[in-house]
């Protein structure tokens, strides 16, 4: 059996395990972390800061830690269409309740964004590709909602594809018990549910015809350095990992970012000349134009914050373009990769009040530019705005923040011990029109007001959220 034949069969079979074998794999992951980390700590480690030093080596270990979650896909699939560009929709948030402050119908709202955005794909000859978290909840099994998005999506002229992010998954991966893995499953939709490349789509404008290639990185898989062994070029890293030299440059950004403002972080990538050729080389034999990845993941587009992830040049790739961050963020050219976050087409939050929902278009024949945080342009994605009201019309902007006397000193008491009916009594209250809300964000405002005011352990923190979560959980199921 020949290499690339291995590497499709061992694809299939993981692929293709069962709900049990991904839950016993998630298990095997969390103990051989745990079994490294007791390893490093107990070895050659006998003072606070010689185990505080393994530490951060051992974080530095993360990518080759979630390589048993990280499944690479080596093949490339030919789109069964030709198209006349791309429409990037980013993360729809689908709900059967009603988030946050919203005080529309919620549901419906994002409905009627999908059959906008569908009527435009259709007109334009456009192929509808989501950035992720189509939906805002992985356990979300309404049926009227998910009949009416199948519906939804059966009528695009072209079967969209979608990322997969965060808020489609409950496990390390997609179970078949998921809505969204259910609608791949009955050929609604296609999925990119692996790190690599998806599909091969040819885009034509008149008798004129390109080639693009178009990968992904799913949520919560490392985000790839180096495509070239995906492509079958040579057998090079696709995962370098982080450095400590790299590490120690991401710091100095940090510092120079308190003082300059937020700029993107980024890894300085240290590829040669011949891997370049190496990948232009393949684009012009196989008539390819451009390589795009899509990612859903935290990257540090404005400046560094709590596990933002830096920007990196990806050998091979062109354009990335990123769900997950909700609000439209400056383009970031980090040498030949350009990163794009153009944010949500869902305002489910209130601090997205000011963000003009839209899709983006994408044409290797369109050769507008558009700026970029580094003061230079870049290729352009071209935006349709879409129908919507204002925000000051979809959002409730009384009692804004909750204060800390919305929940009793006695209240506090009570939810500091683990009784789940103790939040479920807070989640369904009614009597306070103001702080009404179906997804229990107003209490979630209250509770960490009062803990930022009190500051108890954290370990009391973690629990009472992680309470609240569950809680929310089941009254979506």
């Amino acid at each position: 059996m020949s290499k690339s034949e291995n590497m499709v069969e061992q694809e299939e079979l993981l692929k293709n395990k069962s709900d049990e074998e991904v839950k016993t794999q998630k298990k095997k992951v969390k103990r051989k972390k745990k079994e490294v980390v007791n390893e490093e700590l107990t070895s050659n480690s006998t003072t606070v800061e010689e185990k505080d030093s393994k530490k951060q080596e051992i974080k530095l270990k993360d990518y080759e830690l979630l390589e048993d979650n990280n499944i690479f896909k080596y093949t490339i699939d030919k789109y069964p269409d030709e198209v006349e560009g791309i429409c990037f929709i980013g993360d729809p948030h689908i709900l059967s309740l009603r988030p946050g402050r919203r005080i529309d119908d919620y549901t419906n709202t994002i409905l009627n964004k999908l059959r906008e955005i569908r009527d435009y794909c259709n007109n334009n000859n456009l192929l509808a590709v989501i950035l992720g978290d189509l939906y805002d909840n992985a356990n979300d099994k309404d049926v009227e909602m998910n009949t009416e998005l199948a519906l939804i999506l059966q009528s695009f002229k072209f079967k969209a594809i979608s990322a997969v992010g965060n808020h489609d998954i409950n496990e390390i991966r997609l179970l078949n018990n998921n809505p969204l893995k259910m609608l791949e499953r009955l050929g609604f939709i296609y999925l990119l549910e692996n790190n690599g490349l998806g599909f091969e789509i040819v885009i034509k404008k008149g008798r004129s015809k390109k080639k693009i290639l178009l990968g992904s990185t799913p949520y919560g898989m490392p985000i790839v350095d180096n495509i070239s062994k995906l492509l079958g070029i040579n057998e090079e890293q696709i995962i370098n990992g982080i450095t400590l030299e790299q590490k120690q440059a991401v710091e100095e950004q940090e510092k120079k970012n308190k003082v300059s403002g937020n700029l993107p972080i980024y890894l300085q990538q240290n590829f040669n000349s011949t891997q370049y050729e190496n990948i232009e080389k393949y684009k012009t034999d196989n008539n390819i134009e451009e390589i795009l990845w899509l990612t859903h993941h935290d990257l540090a587009m404005n400046g560094a914050y709590p596990n933002s992830i830096p920007l990196k040049e990806i050998l091979g790739v062109d354009r990335v373009i990123n769900g997950h961050i909700h609000g439209t963020k400056e383009s970031v050219i980090i040498k030949n990769t350009v990163y794009y976050n153009k944010g949500n087409i869902a305002r489910n939050k209130i601090d997205l009040i000011n963000h003009r929902p839209a899709v983006w278009v994408y044409s290797p024949f369109d050769n507008k530019e558009e700026p970029s945080i580094n003061g230079v342009k870049c290729k352009a994605l071209i935006p349709y705005y879409l129908n919507v009201q204002e925000g000051k019309d979809v959002f409730r902007l009384t009692g804004k923040h909750a204060g800390k006397n919305s929940l009793t000193e006695e209240d506090i008491k009570d939810l500091i011990e683990p009784k789940e009916k103790v939040f479920a009594n807070l989640l369904h209250q009614q009597e306070d029109e103001v702080n009404k809300t179906e997804d229990a964000t107003v209490v979630e405002e209250s509770l960490a007001e009062f803990l930022e005011t009190e500051k108890p352990r954290k370990e009391v923190c973690d629990l009472i959220f992680n309470l609240l979560k569950r809680t929310q959980e089941k009254t979506i199921e």
